[in-house]
């Protein structure tokens, strides 16, 4: 899993829906959440195995399924609503499901899922979230914003095939759909396939559903996702070293994005890391200073303060480098969801300034805890940077770009949009209410 293009998933003719895959097994769903408490541990593996039955049997069928849930069962679930007062609602449900599955609807056993997924992913349970994403996508099997979150997670977690299962289904279930939801969802399939293909280093099937992605949402008037596929566009250019393309995409992505849609800031932070990949450092520096002051959540800043620590290492800019490596340190501490690729940029920034041992440790401290939080990406970062740490392989370094007159004019309007930006809902610019939003290349981050 996760070498190559997974076998048979290019999209069939849009009447066919694929089935779900099927669930893993009781021994890989216990493997999975294996790093929950006991009594956590076992209510919720027998609630998942328990909903995995219930929706596998006909309705006519299910009366009895089920033998009442014993004394012992219920004291453990007790315990898991005292010890994790979040999971009240999603175990009350299950139980209720245990007492008589005949009864029970599906839209609460949906959202009993949902609840465990969203508060296993909110601490890092990616393996167990994964699982009950899934689940809820069996049990509302006709829901593609169900199958495209099971498909989201399975492509976090590194499990490609079931990755691309998903997506398939969503993007069937979202062309059969009815009205613009529906239709968006198909898209967001398209990017999300496309992006597993560009995760798996299939560069060519990721521009496909790329461009896909991009020509439906013109023809249905879909601006903003027409301007996030490309956005992607831009970091798969990026990716396969051609920048010419890179830039053009990412001119149309400024031109569509609306003024106050939330993925602008993230759109800026990744043209940076273009503009780095391509060692324009002084340019990727000057507009992550002024991205900086609109990012308000301290877990996003440690994102851009990585960029800016290779950027920095690319022009020898040594205490500048020390006082991003500061602010980095300092919020890592408490905020880890983009610790892994501040690591990294910290190693890069470090290797940069030849300063190999610090470079050396920081690569390894990422190599850790990309591994700990199950973050395949930027271990792959880690384990390519230590291998050139140890042949001391230089840091490309500071190029000025083929045509700097027409790049200033580019980062003139970057600078622009960023000034007159304001997240939905907020006076001021710099705000983004939206705690949904992720930047939305954050595996862009790799070693020069």
């Amino acid at each position: 899993m996760g070498q190559g293009q997974p076998e048979g998933k290019r999209p069939r003719r849009p009447h066919v829906i694929p089935p779900p895959p099927p669930p893993v097994g009781w021994r890989r769903e216990l493997d999975a959440l294996k790093s929950l408490h006991g009594s956590v541990k076992v209510v919720l593996w027998r609630a998942l195995r328990r909903t995995h039955l219930w929706v596998a049997t006909p309705p006519e069928r299910r009366k009895g399924l089920f033998n009442p849930p014993s004394e012992v069962m219920l004291q453990a679930s007790g315990r898991v609503c005292m010890r994790e007062p979040e999971l009240i609602e999603p175990v009350g449900v299950f139980t209720a499901l245990l007492r008589a599955p005949h009864e029970a609807e599906s839209r609460p056993v949906v959202e009993a899922c949902r609840r465990v997924q969203e508060w296993a992913d909110a601490r890092g349970m990616l393996s167990v979230a994964v699982q009950f994403a899934e689940a809820a996508a069996t049990v509302q099997p006709e829901s593609a914003a169900r199958a495209n979150e099971a498909a989201r997670l399975c492509r976090r977690a590194a499990y490609d095939d079931r990755a691309a299962d998903w997506y398939l289904r969503a993007y069937k279930l979202g062309v059969r759909g009815k009205g613009r939801a529906n239709r968006k969802q198909s898209l967001w399939a398209l990017l999300g396939y496309g992006a597993l293909m560009k995760d798996l280093g299939q560069y060519d099937e990721a521009k496909l559903y790329y461009n896909r992605a991009a020509r439906a949402a013109y023809s249905m008037g879909l601006r903003k996702e027409a301007a996030e596929a490309q956005h992607d566009l831009m970091g798969l250019a990026a990716e396969m070293g051609e920048f010419t393309a890179a830039e053009w995409h990412a001119r149309q992505a400024l031109k569509l994005y609306p003024a106050r849609h939330t993925r602008v800031p993230y759109f800026v932070h990744d043209f940076a890391f273009v503009l780095i990949r391509n060692c324009f450092y002084t340019f990727a520096l000057a507009l992550l200073e002024k991205l900086l002051p609109l990012i308000t959540r301290p877990e996003e800043e440690v994102l851009v303060y990585g960029s800016m620590a290779r950027a920095t290492g690319g022009i020898g800019q040594r205490k500048q480098f020390e006082v991003v490596e500061r602010e980095i340190l300092q919020r890592i501490q408490m905020y880890q969801d983009f610790a892994p690729s501040a690591l990294n940029g910290l190693a890069e920034g470090a290797r940069a300034l030849g300063d190999w041992e610090r470079a050396e440790q920081y690569a390894r401290a990422a190599l850790a805890l990309a591994r700990t939080r199950k973050d395949a990406v930027e271990e792959q970062v880690a384990s390519v940077l230590l291998g050139r740490i140890a042949m001391r392989e230089a840091f490309p370094l500071h190029q000025d770009p083929p045509d700097q007159h027409r790049l200033e004019l580019l980062m003139r309007r970057f600078v622009i949009r960023l000034q007159t930006w304001k997240a939905p809902g907020q006076s001021k610019p710099g705000a983004d209410p939206d705690t949904g939003s992720t930047p939305a290349n954050r595996s862009e981050a790799s070693v020069a």
